[in-house]
């Protein structure tokens, strides 16, 4: 008789164990709920988007500008080699 307690003690442990992992489980693996944003938070962080978007795309216009002229350069030098070269090769 006191075996068969022991077991049944055993048994509701067990389960009560499972349960529990499996509720801890579910728990974990749901999202976190999303941040609820104000009107005033929203329009703060608009606010800062714009102004940063501002500031790259003022860097981003002065980079390419710099490229572009520097490809630009480039392509011109490239052409009046060519052309210098055929003129030489003309007359000769």
């Amino acid at each position: 008789m006191p075996n068969k307690l022991i077991d049944q003690k055993l048994v509701r442990m067990y389960t009560f164990g499972m349960v529990l992992v499996m509720l801890l489980g579910l728990i974990r693996c749901s999202d976190p709920p999303s941040p609820m944003l104000t009107k005033a938070m929203k329009k703060e962080l608009d606010s800062l988007y714009t102004l940063s978007l501002d500031s790259i795309k003022l860097e981003i216009d002065v980079e390419c500008d710099k490229r572009f002229t520097s490809i630009y350069q480039q392509a011109i030098d490239s052409i009046q080699d060519l052309r210098e070269e055929e003129i030489l090769n003309l007359v000769n």
